[in-house]
């Protein structure tokens, strides 16, 4: 639990929550609760969250990624944006396990992330540090309340700077001299007098935190001695810095194409120096912090995905005892007709959560490229009939008047056999077929059209439009928008299913004309 000093500061910190899911939000709220915090709001989108936020000052933001009308990302972005909330410290609950997406929320001023599912251990980690003052990288983005209790930033500066090593290259002894003279006692100096020493110097662990580099030396020059850090990846991370002489600058200029992040002209400056290199220091630090976050985040997700794997393994046995079991009963005259049925659809319900797990470790396989299709002659439009009516108790809870929404077409000559497994066709139209009529307003049509003759075409059409922000990236990985209960799996999956058939999935998509997503398979004649 936090200290008693802590915990007397965080009872009046103001702490907004923001889920689509009320589910999560309860256990979001039960956690602080647990913890002490008492003043809590809540938000069930980044729209509702924004206005809170111009309403009332908050000390905290706790928001998820994938929202309806405005996502985490998308607040995030208006958060920094307004003055009254650019410094308040947010943190991202979020799933995502995509590098491209995580460096976004960076870019954008996310404070720190905590990752599905998460414990409430884990989050009080992130609060104690937070509040504590204690979390080097949410220093930028602590409230002025909190900034004025953490007396150590200028201390901690210091130590900082004092622990920071750097290496200086110069034929020069004199130069060397100089130099050394401004930063001594306020960094680690190395010294080399010649570009191999300092390749040498550069690539021993710990790496120096910053390079002065003279351009002007004999044998190798400044210029080739960057470009060797450069392409070296155990040093190009390094910053480098150009010790120049005046006429030397549109040579240095030069040298930024190589990936100097900075020059500075003889005779030095001292201050000048100083100032430049805290500067760069300070930057590498945080982009150091900031990667390891994200080397973090990718094994926290990588942990929890094998977590689940794990678990699914283990599902599979009770669920072979239900099935089992429901088998035996199936065989018992005594039992009455009703409970007959019950029985009968205790079991059907436990085959379809095996092959749903099954389809789960399968998907798996997919994303590593070693899953070994058992193809088979596949009926497709009874595959679509039965996703159809499945769907039907799941979504509509009856199969009365489905046929008036979920409309069937085969073309002439159409040969309906596909090449494929059964239980991959069923999964993929499955989710394809969910995703349309949960997109589709109450009372619409969905149109099922099979096609073709080289290949077999499944067109599914709806009168929505995807969404304009995620058309370029629908079939990624936990991409969704506006679905309570969406997950970002089905579409991708779909495809992955798609492809593991030999076949192709695409979309169009428009305001007047709505979506039809197509997958195209292959005939049984066409067998690889």
């Amino acid at each position: 639990m936090f200290d008693k000093s802590t915990k007397m500061k965080i009872e009046n910190k103001r702490i907004l929550i923001v889920d689509d899911l009320r589910a999560m939000r309860d256990l979001i709220k039960s956690n602080l609760l647990a913890m002490g915090f008492k003043k809590l709001f809540f938000a069930g989108n980044g729209v509702e969250a924004l206005s809170i936020c111009r309403d009332m000052t908050v000390d905290l933001i706790l928001t998820d990624w994938n929202m309806p009308k405005m996502d985490g990302l998308e607040l995030l972005k208006n958060i920094r944006m307004i003055e009254k909330t650019k410094h308040v410290p947010v943190l991202m609950i979020t799933a995502e396990t995509n590098e491209d997406q995580v460096n976004q929320a960076i870019d954008n001023g996310v404070n720190d992330f905590i990752i599905k599912p998460f414990t409430p251990k884990k989050l009080q980690e992130k609060l104690d540090l937070l509040f504590a003052g204690k979390l080097p990288f949410l220093q930028s983005g602590l409230s002025k309340q909190t900034k004025s209790t953490t007396k150590s930033d200028s201390d901690q500066k210091k130590v900082d700077e004092i622990q920071a090593k750097i290496l200086v290259v110069d034929d020069l002894p004199s130069n060397i001299d100089v130099i050394v003279g401004i930063l001594k006692g306020s960094y680690k100096i190395r010294i080399a007098t010649n570009g191999k020493k300092a390749l040498e110097i550069a690539a021993i662990d710990p790496t120096p935190d910053l390079i002065l580099l003279d351009i002007m030396m004999p044998e190798m020059d400044g210029m080739e001695v960057c470009r060797l850090l450069k392409g070296n990846p155990q040093t190009m991370d390094i910053p480098v810095i150009f010790l120049t002489a005046k006429g030397d600058s549109d040579t240095a200029v030069e040298g930024f194409k190589l990936g100097a992040v900075d020059y500075i002209t003889k005779p030095v400056k001292p201050e000048l120096l100083k100032a430049r290199i805290k500067n760069h220091i300070n930057l590498k630090k945080s982009k150091d912090s900031l990667k390891n976050q994200v080397y973090m985040l990718m094994d926290n997700a990588r942990l929890r995905e094998d977590t689940e794997r794990i678990s699914m393994h283990d599902i599979k046995n009770p669920l072979g005892v239900i099935i089992h079991q429901s088998a035996l009963l199936a065989e018992n005259s005594d039992i009455g007709k009703e409970y007959r049925k019950i029985n009968k659809d205790v079991g059907t319900a436990g085959v379809t959560i095996l092959n749903m797990v099954n389809a789960s470790l399968n998907i798996y396989k997919m994303e590593k490229n070693n899953y070994q299709l058992d193809p088979e002659i596949v009926d497709i439009k009874e595959t679509i009939i039965r996703v159809r009516d499945d769907l039907s108790y799941s979504i509509l809870g009856t199969n009365e008047g489905i046929d008036h929404k979920i409309q069937i077409n085969v073309a002439d000559d159409t040969n309906v056999m596909v090449w494929g497994e059964e239980l991959l066709c069923y999964s993929l139209l499955s989710n394809l077929l969910k995703n349309a009529v949960e997109a589709s307003e109450h009372g619409e049509k969905i149109l099922i059209e099979i096609t073709g003759k080289d290949q077999v075409s499944v067109s599914i059409h709806n009168n929505a439009m995807i969404p304009q922000d995620i058309q370029n990236c629908f079939f990624e990985k936990y991409v969704t928008k506006g679905k309570k209960q969406g997950t970002g799996l089905g579409t991708y999956s779909a495809k992955l299913m798609t492809e593991a058939q030999k076949g192709s999935i695409e979309f169009t998509t428009s305001k007047k004309e709505g979506t039809k997503l197509i997958v195209k398979l292959l005939k049984w004649e066409e067998k690889v």
